[in-house]
């Protein structure tokens, strides 16, 4: 089977916050170690969503620890978000206290695996009742293993396996089902986050203008090289400005800087499709307009991720 790995974000020469979703997935730009093997397998007891998001030197898998608490028949779905997307799956039952490092190091072999897609299905694979078979192989077919029957107190581990490039693999959901008879609460509803602006740091202006001086090439240099790396990206550029002058001409001039921006990144082959910019004079500031130092921060040009 072939596997592959996704870009390894490249640091930003900005100031970069990322913020939840809501999900219960790996980070927006990069993958953490948890569940890139079976030794960091992640722990869930509940159904559970991932982006997928891999630096180049981690496999295309992502591994997932469960124990019983009755006995029952072990059936799950792997529902891509993207019904073109592909995904296949093996599962191990842990028979010692070392099964993980038994796993990783090829000593403990699977008992079920499905390496089929059926796009009949949405491209969902899994566990079911109505398969019979421990082993599927690759090609079009079912893409269902046949349930599992499991005892309370029975650990078992969970590779998702991503098999193909280019990299347009999208994410995932695992719904478990029977393990758990009294299952964590979940939430009922998800908060609303307003997405976070993004400051790009050593951007430089004439005074009183929006010419850009070469200091901040090296900023929208890798900002660029950024958005390159990831070609479905869009983001809107802001810009921002003290509280000193003319409300009228400080909106104006936030525009032509974030203009500024948003024609150097299109100079740099980025598509003026992914990108949007808006001035908003000093109406947001982020520190106080009453100190030349709050003033300077306040004078900035920013952007908010619209879409990844």
């Amino acid at each position: 089977m072939k596997t592959y790995s996704v870009f390894k974000v490249m640091p930003y020469l900005v100031q970069l916050v990322i913020y939840g979703i809501g999900l219960t997935a790996t980070g927006c730009f990069a993958q953490t170690a948890t569940n890139k093997d079976a030794l960091s397998a992640r722990d869930i007891r509940d159904s559970v969503t991932e982006s997928v998001k891999y630096p180049a030197n981690i496999s295309s898998s992502y591994w997932y620890k469960f124990t019983a608490e009755t006995d029952t028949l072990l059936i799950f779905d792997i529902v891509p978000f993207d019904p073109a997307n592909d995904y296949d799956f093996s599962v191990y039952k842990c028979v010692n206290a070392n099964c993980a490092l038994d796993i990783k190091n090829k000593k403990l072999n699977y008992i079920r695996i499905c390496e089929s897609v059926n796009y009949d299905k949405m491209g969902s694979t899994g566990l079911s009742p109505s398969a019979t078979q421990a082993r599927v192989g690759a090609g079009p077919g079912y893409g269902y293993a046949a349930a599992l029957p499991v005892k309370a107190g029975e650990t078992f581990y969970l590779k998702v396996i991503w098999p193909y490039e280019p990299n347009w693999q999208k994410g995932f959901k695992i719904y478990l089902y029977n393990l758990w008879p009294k299952k964590p609460k979940r939430f009922t509803s998800i908060p609303v986050v307003k997405a976070k602006e993004i400051i790009i740091q050593n951007l430089l202006f004439e005074t009183s203008q929006s010419t850009l001086l070469k200091e901040s090439y090296p900023a929208l240099n890798a900002l660029a090289d950024q958005l390159s790396a990831q070609p479905t990206t869009t983001i809107e550029i802001k810009g921002h400005t003290d509280n000193v002058g003319d409300d009228i001409k400080n909106q104006l001039l936030s525009e032509k800087r974030a203009k500024a921006v948003f024609d150097y990144l299109i100079s740099k082959h980025i598509s003026a499709n992914r990108l949007s910019y808006k001035g908003l004079g000093g109406k947001e500031p982020i520190a106080n307009n009453d100190t030349e130092d709050g003033r300077s921060k306040n004078r900035r040009v920013t952007f908010t991720i619209i879409s990844k």
